[in-house]
């Protein structure tokens, strides 16, 4: 019973206290509520302040851009009404403009369309003028033949022998005017262009001649032996020349040709084959060697052929076999003197003499550069150089002129034109310049011995003097045995002679005096 009891008291005592703290946590939460409720009343004013204050700004500012927006309207609606005044104004006189352009058009339409009228009947007028222009030429040769009692044929020939005539006749009054002119006249003019050329070309710079042979050690030679099987000559198979070694304390091989080109290319496969011994051990390398140069040369060749056109100034529209034949006068020497050098020399020349003549120089220079390329060829066919060359030029289709000119450069054909002997006188100044050519001392002395020698085998001769370095041939005759008329005979006789059976650098002048002395002794 005492135990319920005081569970009854605890438990009593518990509900107590729990009452009192629940009675204390209600006050302390209706306290919170209440001031929480004071401070959402509090806010909600704040806000509603808020709001309302942002209501009359927005209001405030959306009042302002209206009146913005209605201004800015209104101002852009009174610009867009001038700008379309002043389009509506621009458009009214476009279409005065347009509507004037479109009468003055409608003119002008009219007045083509009476032109084109009168265009139509004029040209109906003028076909119908041909028509008969054509029915009267067609009865003009009939008319003609029947009044001349003559067919046109006939009468085309007559018109031509008579006109032949004339020009004969007119030229043979021309060569009368000029044979009465005295030849002394000429030469002073003559001497100045000549001089004149002369002094305004620049000498051309000396050009060595290519070697015959190239020079080893005996070593080298031994190694060159072995790649020919111990026969040298077997080179000449290779090169195409003539080839001959010579002994000592060192070899030398020797090439026996007159073709300058292929000389030159077995002297630079020869030197390179030596310089690159190691690599040069079989006679197939020592092949391709040779392949190679002879390419190399050949392009070389063509370079030079047309180095010599754009030094001479003239366009290089030539075949190209022509100008592989002007190259190959780099490899060809004429007493010493480049035949390259001296084609280019002389064409310069040409060019400054025919201007001067008021010729056409391009032809002139064109002629000159040609004269000599036969000389490239003169070890494979036979005959003069200058015919060879002729030959060659009219194959490769230069003009006739020109062809004409290279042939008779030294005499062996007739001058058709003015160029042959500007072309002989230009070769000539060329190659007859002082330090043009030289020659070894006996083959000068031969030469002058030669002149005189062949001088003094006509009769009647008293002395004969070679000079100007072998140019000039002075011969004094016997006045008791000879006349003037014989004098002149036995010049044209010595010059005919040593053209014939001499070889000499450019040309030999034969004067020969008569002269009649007496004498007396006063005593």
């Amino acid at each position: 019973m005492l135990t319920v009891l005081l569970t009854i008291l605890v438990f009593a005592s518990f509900a107590g206290t729990f009452w009192f703290f629940h009675r204390q946590a209600a006050a302390l939460a209706g306290r919170a509520l209440e001031q929480a409720e004071a401070r959402a009343a509090r806010l909600r004013e704040d806000a509603r302040r808020s709001t309302e204050d942002a209501r009359l700004k927005a209001r405030d500012e959306a009042a302002q851009i209206r009146l913005d927006a209605r201004r800015q309207l209104e101002e852009l609606a009174r610009e867009q009404e001038e700008e379309m005044n002043e389009q509506e104004l621009l458009l009214e006189k476009e279409a005065a403009r347009v509507e004037s352009a479109t009468e003055e058009l409608k003119v002008r339409e009219a007045e083509l369309s009476r032109r084109q009228a009168a265009l139509q009947q004029r040209h109906n007028t003028i076909a119908e003028l041909k028509n008969q222009r054509k029915e009267l030429q067609a009865q003009v040769p009939a008319a003609v033949e029947a009044a001349a009692k003559l067919t046109s044929d006939e009468m085309r020939d007559q018109i031509f022998r008579s006109l032949v005539e004339t020009a004969e006749l007119q030229a043979q009054e021309n060569l009368r005017v000029w044979e009465q002119i005295p030849e002394a006249d000429f030469i002073p003019k003559a001497k100045r262009v000549m001089g004149i050329a002369m002094g305004r070309l620049a000498r051309t710079e000396v050009q060595e001649r290519p070697s015959h042979s190239v020079s080893m050690t005996m070593a080298q030679y031994q190694s060159l032996l072995k790649l020919c099987d111990g026969s040298i000559e077997r080179l000449g198979e290779l090169f195409k020349i003539p080839v001959f070694s010579q002994l000592g304390d060192d070899a030398v091989i020797r090439f026996d040709t007159i073709d300058a080109v292929n000389r030159e290319l077995a002297r630079r496969v020869l030197e390179k084959a030596i310089e690159g011994g190691r690599q040069i051990t079989t006679w197939e390398a020592l092949s391709d060697l040779w392949q190679k140069k002879n390419a190399e040369l050949e392009n070389e060749i063509t370079g030079y052929g047309r180095k010599a056109f754009k030094l001479v100034g003239i366009k290089p529209k030539a075949h190209k076999e022509i100008i592989q034949l002007v190259g190959r006068l780099f490899f060809r020497t004429s007493y010493t003197q480049n035949q390259w050098l001296h084609t280019i020399e002389a064409a310069q020349l040409a060019g400054l003499i025919a201007a001067e003549l008021h010729l056409d120089v391009e032809v002139a220079r064109r002629a000159t550069l040609l004269h000599d390329i036969g000389k490239a060829l003169t070890h494979e066919v036979e005959g003069s150089h200058a015919v060879i060359g002729c030959e060659l030029a009219e194959q490769y289709g230069e003009e006739p002129e020109i062809v004409n000119a290279i042939g008779a450069h030294h005499g062996e054909m007739g001058h058709e034109s003015i160029y042959a002997s500007l072309v002989m006188a230009a070769d000539a100044m060329s190659g007859g310049r002082p330090g043009a050519r030289r020659e070894q001392l006996e083959t000068y002395f031969d030469r002058i011995n030669d002149l005189e020698r062949a001088a003094r085998s006509f009769s009647g001769i008293q002395e004969v003097f070679a000079v100007q370095a072998g140019r000039e041939l002075r011969v004094q005759v016997d006045s008791q045995r000879m006349d003037d008329d014989r004098t002149m005979a036995l010049a044209a006789e010595i010059s005919r002679k040593i053209s014939d059976e001499l070889t000499f650098p450019g040309q030999v002048k034969v004067t020969v005096i008569r002269t009649f002395t007496a004498q007396e002794v006063a005593r």
